[in-house]
């Protein structure tokens, strides 16, 4: 029977995956698999994927998940019908609802107008008018236009179940309180200004007042005004509703009066509203709310109290890709003050998630860092400071971005921080430095962007995911994307065992004792730059450690050295092994069957039985005894004896015949192991 083709093959995991989707209730399997089918086969499915894609979407976006909603428009793209299959008008006016906002709070834009322009004609004509600004100006629109789409007065009808009059409502909001002009009036105007207004427009008329009141009274009428400010944000706080805008109401009247310490109390209050609020948007901040954290905490940041609570709360913080531009803006200006060291380390990862590759920093994080450099034990204690997250970031992005000579004094300086887990992210920052390095002198320079995203997608799609464009970026970002960029890069430049060119030398020779320690590939190296036996046993010392005697650990270390193809760390490893058995012969007995449990190759396997049947020979001859592992290695130095001769057929010339490996390997394990394999024990 002949081998489905690849395209069969997939059209048969597609439904297989689809089944299982559906059976899990697994909406994000189930539409991934739907859309690998092709078009004319999907109907079968829709009816039953349709409605969980309709769910999962109304879930997203109950969560305020956009990113995810931008997924779901995008596959939504592909296949239209997953809106409108066996689904009631409603519902899918509440699909397209949800997407249209997913793909606006993710400044996807063409994309929201798409849904909204099937939903203009269902929504009332002003909110229909104000969407339709709103996204045409990208988010953006004047704001003369909602100030026109404001209803008149006559529109709002009277309800009775409020239980007053509108128009006495209305002509109560009109009646304000005077602007103070003396001391005395300063409390109780804006006490009577608090009553008749809203909150919204209290704020607006107590910076207005500020503005045109004598020079004396504005610090008393706005430190009043915080404090009734803070008082809402209090209370939002305890029902667990939003309290942004009251929160920067209080920011700005506290920069406005210069961070007063009368006000600390109602600057910390905001500061634990906007903490609040960013715990519980983990995806990461929008626009918006990026916006109102960079106002309080720049605010706070001004007073030296709360100045460490106000650091804290910006590394503590993630934001959107969107977003990214005012957070550098707003850690820009913390990094000026006197304790904003750590946020050094923040905005360089905030600025590698949009960066191209090989760009440089901003010259005021490259300046930051030289600074920070220059303060021995200021890096350790910027990054005991901040979060993991933003730890693994810097660690990963410093080398590959900042100077060269910065680069290095970073990777000397976290060093002495690093626990064994980072150490291993300082590594992968040192291999991207030292080919910084050797592209300086002459080496092929990185491989295309391009092509490290086409591989990532393909990845991304064997695993059932269709990352978009932000989400692509943080792969190619992360350890797994830098890691299959050096796979690549070694996978095209073969290794011709040159030398190190020498500014690259004298890079290794700084961090060689520390490094070499961690990774076979840098005993290589090593061994590679060595100029002479004295150093290539050095060098192999280092790499050993405490366990140099252990001829298990030089075993370990050949198999480590032949899957990542390091020959000559292979060649010093067992030279070094057969030089500390030489005329041990239970020791040769236990590596060789140990080199033969590890599947070494017989190349490797080979003088350690030559080494074993010489010594084995001459304690035979002295009839010394022989312990429990001399007689499986004698069979398996004669098995692999008699492997190495040729047959009578190739002694003829003739080729031999080609033998079952299976049947043979089954054979020799018999042999060697005759208890194991028939279970029984002496």
């Amino acid at each position: 029977m002949a081998r489905p083709n690849r395209e069969e093959r997939q059209r048969q995991q597609a439904l297989q995956d689809l089944s299982t989707g559906l059976a899990r209730g697994d909406a994000e399997r189930a539409v991934s698999a739907l859309l690998r089918l092709p078009a004319p086969e999907r109907a079968s499915g829709l009816a039953d994927v349709a409605p969980l894609f309709r769910a999962t979407v109304a879930r997203e976006f109950r969560a305020g998940n956009w990113s995810r909603l931008v997924s779901c428009a995008a596959r939504a793209e592909r296949e239209p019908r997953l809106l409108v299959e066996d689904a009631a008008a409603e519902d899918e006016r509440e699909a397209r609802w949800a997407l249209m906002w997913g793909a606006a709070r993710s400044r996807e834009w063409a994309r929201a107008r798409l849904h909204f322009s099937a939903l203009a004609a269902h929504l009332p004509a002003r909110l229909a008018a104000a969407i339709q600004a709103y996204l045409a100006a990208d988010g953006a629109p004047e704001p003369e236009l909602f100030l026109a789409l404001r209803p008149p007065p006559q529109e709002s009808p009277a309800d009775p179940r409020l239980g007053y009059d509108p128009g006495q409502r209305a002509a109560s909001r009109g009646a304000s309180a005077r602007a103070p002009m003396g001391p005395e009036e300063v409390e109780p105007a804006v006490l009577a200004s608090r009553a008749l207004l809203g909150p919204a427009e209290f704020v607006v008329a107590m910076e207005r007042w500020a503005d045109g009141v004598p020079p004396g009274l504005a610090p008393a009428l706005l430190t009043l005004a915080a404090r009734l400010v803070a008082g809402d944000v209090c209370a939002r706080l305890v029902a667990g509703a939003p309290a942004w805008e009251p929160a920067r109401a209080v920011a700005r009247f506290f920069r406005r009066l210069g961070a007063p310490a009368e006000l600390a109390a109602e600057a910390t209050l905001a500061l634990r509203a906007a903490g609040a609020a960013a715990r519980e948007r983990s995806e990461g901040l929008g626009r918006e709310e990026a916006l109102s954290v960079a106002e309080i905490v720049g605010a706070a940041a001004l007073h030296p109290g709360l100045r460490g609570a106000a650091v804290a709360l910006a590394a503590h913080t993630p934001f959107a890709i969107g977003a990214r531009s005012i957070a550098l803006d707003m850690l820009k200006e913390l990094c000026q003050l006197p304790d904003g060291s750590p946020l050094l380390l923040k905005a360089l990862g905030v600025w590698a998630t949009r960066a191209e590759p090989g760009a440089c920093p901003p010259p005021w994080i490259e300046r930051g860092f030289t600074q920070l450099l220059d303060r021995q034990g200021e890096l350790a204690r910027c990054l005991r400071e901040v979060p993991l997250r933003t730890q693994q970031a810097a660690v990963a992005t410093a080398p590959a971005s900042l100077p060269v000579a910065d680069a290095e004094r970073f990777l000397d300086q976290a060093w002495r921080w690093a626990d064994d887990g980072a150490k291993q992210a300082l590594l992968d920052g040192f291999d991207e430095l030292l080919s910084r390095v050797r592209a300086t002198q002459g080496r092929p320079p990185a491989l295309p962007p391009a092509l490290l995203q086409g591989l990532l997608l393909e990845m991304a799609a064997e695993m059932g995911m269709e990352p978009n464009e932000g989400e692509l970026r943080e792969m190619l970002d992360s350890p797994m994307g830098r890691q299959l960029a050096r796979r690549m890069m070694a996978g095209a430049m073969p290794d011709t065992g040159e030398r190190l060119p020498e500014v690259a030398r004298r890079l290794w020779d700084r961090f060689a004792e520390r490094i070499v320690p961690y990774r076979i590939s840098y005993l290589e190296t090593a061994l590679e730059n060595s100029k002479g036996k004295v150093e290539r046993d050095r060098a192999a010392e280092r790499y050993l450690g405490d366990r140099s005697g252990d001829a298990l650990t030089m075993l370990e270390a050949i198999r480590s050295a032949e899957r990542e193809d390091c020959p000559r760390a292979s060649k010093a490893m067992l030279e070094r092994l057969v030089g500390r058995l030489k005329g041990d012969r239970d020791g040769l007995a236990r590596a060789l069957l140990e080199a033969g449990r590890l599947r070494l190759r017989r190349g490797i396997r080979g003088p350690l039985a030559r080494a074993f049947e010489a010594v084995d020979t001459q304690a035979r001859a002295r009839g010394e005894a022989e312990s429990r592992d001399v007689a499986p290695a004698r069979l398996e130095a004669s098995l692999l004896d008699r492997r190495r001769r040729p047959s009578r057929a190739n002694a003829r010339g003739r080729p031999a015949k080609k033998r079952d490996a299976g049947r043979k390997q089954r054979h020799e394990q018999q042999q060697l192991f005759p208890l194991e394999q028939s279970g029984t024990r002496r």
